[in-house]
């Protein structure tokens, strides 16, 4: 069965994690047998999310938030001996790593790709 974790931090980019929530599960649905979406209440909870879906053997982890939730999500999934392919939707004001990697700063065309 394959899983996907959507791990989301409602207050980045003006709340827009909250807006975009609907249809980036909803696209995963279309990808992974199950979604479990998590939405962040307080620092390091994308840290435990990422490495619980680490332990568990999750296809997949996607952050959906700034640079600051993007960092905790790898540090949950970098040192765990099975490391989920990662998905970033870009919500936050900079984006240093999404502009990097050439992620769109559009959520919606990130959540396609």
């Amino acid at each position: 069965m394959s899983q996907a974790m959507l791990i989301i931090n409602p207050s980045s980019g003006k709340e827009l994690g909250k807006k975009h929530a609907t249809l980036a599960e909803e696209t995963l649905a279309t990808r992974f047998q199950t979604v479990d979406v998590r939405f962040t209440e307080k620092e390091h909870d994308a840290t435990e999310f990422a490495r619980h879906a680490a332990q568990s053997n999750y296809d997949a982890v996607i952050a959906m938030g700034g640079d600051g939730t993007v960092n905790e999500v790898i540090t949950g999934i970098a040192e765990q001996p099975h490391r989920p392919t990662l998905g970033i939707v870009p919500l936050g004001t900079v984006n240093d790593l999404s502009r990097a990697l050439h992620i769109p700063t559009d959520p919606e065309e990130a959540i396609q790709i």
